[in-house]
């Protein structure tokens, strides 16, 4: 009765304070519209979007998005791009035999601006002829105009034994992937320290540099800038800068023109920052960095005791806190996962907190009360994206989101069956995409009116 009580009054406070979205939520893991079979579904996080939009690549473990048969290995994740404007859906880790389904799962898809190469990592050893890998992870390339598929962490001399690659990272020409890996055998002269490192692939070139060198502690999570010149990355070491030497996560931006390391979390004052900053996300000019910390001196006045996001202005020096609550105090929850627009302008990240808008849907669902924020630093706006179809509250959490380059798309994953009307799977998981100028994007927040006069809750 309670929680029917609650819906009721949300139904009502959420339809009379907005107006549907001119262009509405979309479902992207969804079948293509001629070859496919099934309802979609079964979507893993990250959405990765090129610089309009349009074209949306993700992992699903759905059989039949772009095929009408099943895939025997159900729980192989298969890299897919769907064109929202055509509603097509494309699968890109393909064998290179022209087989039906991969020899093993792939994920982790990153896109270029132009939607033409996307970079991705797998399990399998079948999606380039006579590759040697040995069910590590690697990283693999593939260029929609060529329809060629290449695997990009091999040596300089080519494949040899291999320990695996991760965390693959696409600037926004396609000219140079980024990625992390315990292999000492990527480029001449390496060591094996059983340390992850950060790597850059020069496509055109073919060749990989260490772009962390010497450094005493792993490295993990690169984002690469537009034309591949800085890599934001996570670093536990200590010795990359002066500024840091707790051995704690911080994030570091390397110029690989000048040759250079930047702290970005760094605290005020240049102080090392008092505790730990991860998931760095670049914007393509290299010049904004967004990420999370839980650090209380980045910022004047942090307290909350939350990891936050923040972003660093790394030509004036000077860092936001973009997690911050509507009426100025701290976030009562911990955000996380941001990621930005081409040109810094637009930040989207998950949160758990309820007070970053007013009214916030954990009044309503307590137990699912994660949604997907999209933060406009020109106008200081900060709204939340995953909301229903009528303007209400989505009924599940939202998280996981990637943003168009252009930054009037977000993309997020969630078990939500109302952000869309007639959602054909139901609760599984899915991608949807969200226009950032939607009109049930909402400005101001959830609105909640008084209680009913019999005093029911």
């Amino acid at each position: 009765m309670l929680a029917a009580s609650l819906l009721a009054i949300a139904a009502f406070a959420f339809g009379a304070a907005t107006a549907l979205a001119a262009e509405p939520t979309v479902i992207v893991s969804l079948p293509d519209r001629q070859s496919g079979s099934g309802n979609g579904g079964q979507a893993l996080p990250t959405a990765t979007l090129s610089h309009d939009g349009r074209h949306v690549a993700f992992t699903s473990r759905a059989s039949g998005l772009s095929d009408p048969e099943p895939n025997p290995n159900d729980q192989d994740a298969d890299v897919y791009l769907r064109d929202v404007a055509l509603g097509t859906t494309i699968r890109i880790s393909n064998p290179a035999d022209g087989g039906d389904y991969a020899n093993a799962g792939s994920g982790s898809p990153r896109i270029s601006a132009n939607g033409r190469v996307i970079a991705f990592l797998s399990s399998a050893n079948d999606l380039v002829a006579g590759d040697e890998v040995d069910s590590q992870p690697s990283i693999f390339l593939h260029d929609l105009d060529t329809h060629r598929t290449v695997r990009i962490d091999i040596t300089n001399g080519g494949p040899t034994a291999h320990l695996g690659s991760t965390g693959p990272a696409l600037s926004a020409d396609g000219g140079h992937v980024a990625f992390h890996s315990k292999l000492a055998n990527l480029v001449d002269g390496d060591v094996v320290d059983d340390l992850d490192d950060i790597f850059v692939h020069d496509v055109a070139a073919g060749l990989t540099t260490k772009i962390t060198a010497g450094a005493n502690g792993f490295s993990n999570s690169s984002s690469i800038a537009g034309d591949g010149r800085r890599i934001a990355f996570t670093s536990r070491a200590s010795n990359l800068s002066p500024l840091d030497t707790d051995g704690s996560d911080d994030v570091y931006v390397y110029d690989r023109d000048a040759d250079t390391m930047i702290l970005a979390s760094v605290g005020l004052g240049d102080a090392e920052p008092d505790s730990y900053s991860r998931s760095p996300a670049i914007s393509a000019d290299g010049r904004f960095v967004a990420f999370t910390s839980h650090a209380t001196n980045l910022v004047a006045g942090d307290a909350n005791g939350f990891v936050d996001v923040f972003v660093r202005d790394l030509e004036l020096g000077v860092t936001e806190l973009i997690s911050r609550g509507h009426d100025g105090a701290g976030a009562n929850e911990a955000s996380y996962a941001p990621c930005i627009s081409a040109d810094g302008r637009i930040i989207a990240f998950h949160s758990d907190a309820s007070n970053l808008v007013p009214g916030d849907i954990v009044t309503i669902d307590p137990d699912e009360d994660r949604d997907v924020f999209i933060y406009d630093r020109d106008t200081g706006s900060l709204r939340i994206a995953s909301v229903a179809f009528d303007g209400g509250p989505g009924d599940d959490y939202a998280e996981n989101c990637g943003v168009s380059g252009d930054g009037r798309y977000v993309a997020y994953e969630s078990e939500a069956t109302n952000l869309v009307e007639d959602d054909p799977n139901g609760d599984l998981n899915d991608i949807f995409r969200v226009a950032t100028g939607g009109d049930t994007i909402f400005t101001e927040g959830f609105e909640h009116p008084s209680p009913p006069a019999d005093g029911t809750p």
